[in-house]
């Protein structure tokens, strides 16, 4: 009966040198140290690690190697950028760049844009504000709060230059008469005005109606009366739009980072023909200096003697 115990291959001839070689190496660096038969294990291990090593790396030049090429694919977040109280830009009168201004309805009086510069003929000009008409902004904002909006931007024209607005209940004849109504829905045109053109020609102010106020400063998702009633006053003034990345409260665009009339823009209305305000000095103040280590009295005698009314 044959031997089932399978003959195994023969050992190539390159593996027995490579045995042969390490074992040599490993008696001659371990002879001193180790035992025969540390030596012995050692030169096994080494051998068949170093034979692994050859077969990985040989390979026979008729052998075919595939290769194979993962994909790893990787998402990366991009975190959204912060929100703006300027998503986009608004216009206060629904002027484009190219300074069209279709969105106006027509009127007879000239419309801003048009070349008319001039200043209303006196420095007394006279406004209302039709609160009937401001009744279903969304949110609602009370009279007073409107009334207080509008007193604030005729208020910074007026601390500038030689101005007196004067507010007049609504219906009654006035310069510059100030309605909420529905223009082109929310966020495109905010608000019409009409240039002054030197008479006295009533100059209606339209804020639109669709549009989210609020009476304070700009914040987010809300348009400010005051800053918005600024620009349009301006408007009323006589000044026509200033350019577009102006630093001015007269550029085309809404921002919240001009909420008032500026330098340029009182520049721009002086050269109009109205006067600058001129800036009142602060009042002296008399500062009475008394020496910590007086006494009550004699404190109270030191002002008798210079001509106060002292009482205990």
């Amino acid at each position: 009966m044959a031997d089932p115990t399978p003959t195994p291959p023969p050992v190539p001839r390159w593996q027995a040198t490579l045995e042969r070689v390490v074992a040599a190496v490993a008696v001659r660096v371990l002879g001193r140290y180790a035992t025969p038969a540390v030596i012995a294990i050692v030169t096994t291990v080494l051998g068949s690690m170093a034979t692994a090593a050859v077969t990985y790396v040989t390979v026979p030049r008729d052998t075919v190697v595939e290769t194979k090429t993962e994909v790893v694919e990787k998402t990366v977040e991009v975190p959204a950028p912060a929100p703006l109280i300027d998503r986009t830009p608004l216009d206060y009168e629904g002027h484009r760049f190219d300074g069209g201004h279709a969105d106006h309805h027509a009127h007879p009086l000239p419309l801003v844009g048009d070349p008319l510069p001039a200043r209303w003929p006196g420095n007394r000009i006279t406004y209302s504000v039709d609160y009937a008409s401001a009744r279903g902004l969304n949110p609602p904002l009370p009279d007073t709060a409107i009334q207080a909006a509008f007193k604030q931007a005729t208020g910074w024209w007026a601390e500038q230059l030689e101005l007196d607005f004067v507010e007049q209940p609504a219906g009654t004849a006035v310069m510059i008469p100030i309605t909420f109504a529905r223009i082109d829905g929310p966020q495109g045109v905010l608000a019409q005005a009409y240039l002054a053109d030197g008479t006295t020609r009533p100059k209606p102010l339209t804020m639109d109606s669709s549009e989210r106020w609020t009476a304070g400063a700009p914040a987010s998702g809300l348009v400010s009366i005051p800053t918005v009633a600024c620009h349009e006053l301006g408007h009323s003034l006589g000044l026509d739009h200033d350019a577009q990345n102006a630093p001015a409260v007269m550029r085309p665009t809404y921002t919240a980072s001009l909420p008032r009339e500026q330098a340029r823009d009182i520049d721009r209305a002086v050269g109009l023909g109205y006067t600058r305000r001129a800036k009142v000095p602060p009042a002296a103040t008399d500062v009475l200096t008394i020496p910590v280590q007086l006494k009550t009295e004699d404190v109270i005698q030191g002002l008798r003697g210079l001509g106060y009314s002292v009482t205990k």
